[in-house]
């Protein structure tokens, strides 16, 4: 098996792998469209972040849907609300990542591009935890119909 393939075996079979590969994409978005939006078009620091946070709370949902968690809704209904508890736990790491930004930059003094790199750490791991055991969670079926097995034939015994 080549180096790819390996890679690509790993990448399949372990959602936290899937995740940092997810996360860094995010952060890229993130912290790109901060410097993008200060350092060219000479927006205000703090207007940026919380941009470039939406931004990237919007893409992680689509991206940790479909390619990390691989989250199946069948209605409309579980759809939104699945999508509600995505937004909602990011809008309490949002919380730590302006607040941290601003304690960083405002407050300490630190370049802005900085400050927002060092609070992708605290924001990465909340995140994580609030996708993996509460938003994506996988939900044991409830009976042998949902799990797509064949339910035991009347009168016959176990295996």
């Amino acid at each position: 098996m080549n180096l790819w393939n390996r890679l690509k075996s790993i990448y399949d079979r372990f959602t936290d792998v899937r995740y940092v590969v997810i996360g860094a994409c995010t952060t890229a978005v993130s912290v790109g469209l901060v410097a993008l939006l200060t350092k060219v078009f000479h927006w205000e620091d703090n207007l940026s972040n919380i941009v470039s946070i939406i931004a990237a709370v919007i893409f992680a949902y689509v991206a940790n849907k479909i390619f990390v968690f691989r989250s199946h809704t069948d209605s409309f209904g579980a759809l939104a609300a699945e999508a509600l508890k995505f937004f909602a736990g990011r809008a309490v790491t949002m919380l730590v990542e302006v607040f941290g930004v601003v304690f960083f930059d405002s407050v300490l003094g630190q370049d802005v591009v900085v400050a927002k790199v060092e609070t992708q750490i605290l924001v990465l791991v909340g995140n994580y935890l609030i996708s993996r055991f509460i938003v994506f969670r996988k939900k044991p079926p409830r009976d042998a119909a949902e799990a797509g097995e064949e339910p035991p034939a009347p009168g016959g015994g176990g295996q």
